[in-house]
């Protein structure tokens, strides 16, 4: 014979169980105005009715006022402004990432942000994780627990940071390679990873203009730097001594080039593969700052994340969220 199990659903876009708790969640799509979250508890006998189309989400629908005898209202809504078609997800209940311990994480197909839902006493709390870029389709959940979203294109791993136990993106000879600022067409950086010797070599020139057509631009110019430095590395980042060469040409023997040996030190602290931070600072020149830097080509990044500190395997990349609030 037929039965129903649950009442008063529009749309549901994704339903999930918590795998230790049982608990059932379901992602409802409003109509005009709210997306919804509703939750039936593990020891449920069924015949739950979630309101619609008498409300949408806590609100009247049809009528105001309305009776909600009789009614389940969600546990967590959104209006239109924040989003327009919920996509329901997963609680996670993984050992990598302690901080999403219990979570249930949910997204909207339009603006790509990502909640987390979580008991609080004998209620709920929900919080805005991350503000991400996709159209989310679908969550999903493999055997460890950890959580993925995909937007139709790539499968991506949702986190809040490196897995517990592990150090996250470490420098590595996958970052050798030519580096450039973004809108700084006349300098560059070459960047050399001596594994064994545990070193990175940096070289790094500029100019303030294009040089001259004849190609014999002096190091130590007045329109042009040189700085090269080496130094150990640890994580992510790498800290370096610098030294200004000059008085030599980049296509002749002569004259001689000298080196300034103190002339100050820079820091890189690598993102991932394409991206780092480079921060300087020359005392005697009174120059100090920062800048991002990215590969002057992408033909060996694939390169570097297949072989790099891998985020996930699988997955096209790390979603990081920030740790949530109240959190430790």
């Amino acid at each position: 014979r037929d039965e129903i199990w649950a009442l008063g659903l529009r749309n549901p876009w994704r339903i999930s169980f918590d795998p230790d708790r049982g608990d059932l969640f379901i992602a409802d799509v409003g109509q005009n105005s709210l997306e919804e979250i509703n939750v039936q508890d593990a020891g449920s006998g069924g015949g739950e009715n979630y309101g619609w189309n008498i409300m949408e989400g806590s609100e009247c629908f049809a009528a105001d006022p309305c009776s909600q005898s009789g009614l389940t209202l969600p546990v967590a809504q959104y209006s239109h402004s924040l989003g327009c078609s919920v996509t329901g997800g997963e609680v996670y209940r993984g050992i990598d990432y302690p901080d999403l311990q219990g979570l249930y994480l949910y997204g909207d197909f339009c603006s790509g942000r990502i909640w987390g839902l979580g008991r609080q006493g004998s209620g709920w709390s929900t919080e805005l994780l991350v503000d991400s870029p996709f159209s989310i389709l679908t969550f999903g959940r493999d055997e460890s627990g950890n959580i993925y979203l995909s937007d139709g294109n790539a499968v991506y791993l949702v986190s809040d940071g490196p897995p517990a136990g592990n150090p996250g993106f470490q420098v590595s000879e996958w970052l050798n390679d030519a580096w450039v600022r973004d809108g700084a067409p006349f300098q560059g950086l070459f960047i050399t990873v001596f594994p064994v010797l545990e070193q990175v070599f940096v070289a790094w020139f500029s100019f303030d203009s294009m040089p001259a057509g004849d190609g014999s631009a002096e190091f130590g110019a007045s329109d042009q730097r040189w700085v090269t430095a080496i130094g150990p590395y640890a994580g992510n980042e790498a800290t370096l001594q610098a030294e200004l060469t000059t008085g030599g040409r980049f296509n002749s023997a002569q004259p001689l080039a000298t080196q300034d040996g103190a002339y100050g030190a820079l820091d890189i602290v690598f993102e991932d593969c394409n991206h780092a931070t480079l921060t300087y600072d020359f005392p005697g020149a009174g120059l100090s700052g920062s800048f991002d830097i990215s590969r002057a080509l992408n033909s060996n990044i694939a390169m570097c994340k297949a072989n790099a500190t891998d985020p996930a395997p699988g997955a096209e990349q790390a979603l990081s969220a920030p740790r949530p609030a109240g959190r430790p």
